[in-house]
């Protein structure tokens, strides 16, 4: 008869305090429980939840169940550990640390490939968000796109600098020995990458032919005089990436071209030249030398040279006693793959005048070209 009496009496202690004491007889929750010794617990002292190796089949019933995952046989992915159901899933029962986390085990996947370890972020196709202040600062949209200061990144990294700057130090020196690259922002405030050959250093020195020149137009010639080997290789220059010389044939109006890859140019012709016959000369007479650059074809500029008659004044002349130099500079912004380029000669008076080659082992004329960009 003792029993029933003594269930009968904790039923309506329950009732009326609504307060159960495990190892204490003053509980102060609905469920209190305290163990013998708080300084040195047992290995047994605490509260086991069920522990389970696979989560139920069905939703469960009650919000807030809580249960352990032991998942043993590996058939659930998640980790194991505690979780609870909030009406509509199981949730990971998990948090910051101040000491941090540790003992932790990073994705191996390739990016693309789903996560196979732990991270930092969601499981399911939404975006991540970081804050401080209770205000959003990066956000990791479910396409991978990532915005700092931008809610809807649409690129793979996106920027809203808020009229501020952004910082870099201490970067490393790159140098490269062949290009450039440069970070560029277009209209659309969107920065990619611009490769930029580096063409400091890129020249082109070459001789020009001994020839002369009457009042037809004639190509100037360089075919004898533009490589290492017609030139010594003390005297020839080409270090143009790209750029190729068009040897023309033996007539005097064969042209010879040079062919030059995209860029800006210096163009540069220097040319040395004499009366080519004795003659009688005066201050007044006119024999201007007319040089003339063709870029593709079509003449691009020219340049009127006046020979130097001081003193001469109705006296007839030795040949080659006239002597004058011409120094022609003009630049070209070259667009297509390859563009040819030469240069031409017209006496407009009537003694033929003759543009001196190589002296001795230097020269006299010469074609420079500088590649500017």
């Amino acid at each position: 008869m003792k029993y029933p009496i003594l269930f009968a009496l904790t039923l309506t202690c329950v009732n009326t305090y609504s307060q159960i004491g495990i190892g204490t007889s003053n509980p102060q929750s609905s469920l209190d429980i305290s163990i013998s010794n708080s300084v040195t617990p047992r290995n047994t002292d605490g509260i086991l939840i069920p522990r389970v190796n696979n989560f139920p089949a069905s939703s469960p019933t009650a919000t807030g169940l809580l249960i352990y995952l032991d998942d043993t046989d590996n058939n659930d992915p998640q980790p194991d550990g505690f979780y609870f159901w909030n009406k509509t899933r199981w949730n990971y029962v998990s948090g910051w640390n101040y000491y941090g986390n540790e003992a932790t085990s990073p994705s191996t996947s390739a990016i693309g490939v789903a996560l196979n370890g732990d991270y930092l972020g969601t499981k399911d196709n939404t975006d991540f968000v970081v804050g401080t202040n209770n205000l959003e600062r990066l956000r990791v949209t479910a396409a991978g796109n990532v915005g700092i200061g931008k809610t809807n990144p649409t690129k793979r990294l996106e920027v809203n600098a808020n009229n501020d700057y952004i910082k870099f130090e201490n970067l490393a020196t790159k140098t490269t020995s062949t290009k450039t690259f440069f970070m560029v922002r277009d209209a659309n405030n969107e920065v990619g990458l611009s490769e930029v050959e580096n063409v400091a250093g890129q020249l082109i020195r070459i001789g020009l032919n001994t020839a002369t020149y009457d009042n037809t137009e004639k190509a100037i010639r360089f075919k004898d005089n533009n490589d290492a080997t017609e030139m010594g290789s003390s005297n020839f220059i080409n270090t143009v990436t790209g750029s190729s010389f068009t040897e023309g044939g033996n007539s005097a109006t064969d042209k010879d071209f040079i062919n030059l890859p995209p860029g800006t140019y210096k163009i540069t012709l220097k040319a040395s030249y004499t009366n080519g016959s004795s003659g009688l000369l005066s201050l007044s007479t006119t024999n201007n030398l007319n040089f003339r650059f063709y870029v593709n074809g079509t003449e691009y500029s020219r340049q009127y040279s006046n020979f130097n008659a001081t003193g001469l004044l109705s006296l007839g002349i030795a040949a080659d006693l006239v002597k004058n130099d011409c120094i022609f500079n003009d630049f070209v912004t070259l667009t297509a793959a390859s563009t040819p380029l030469y240069f031409s000669v017209q006496n407009d008076g009537s003694i033929p005048y003759t543009i001196t080659g190589k002296s001795g082992t230097s020269y006299r004329s010469i074609i420079l070209i500088e590649r500017l960009r």
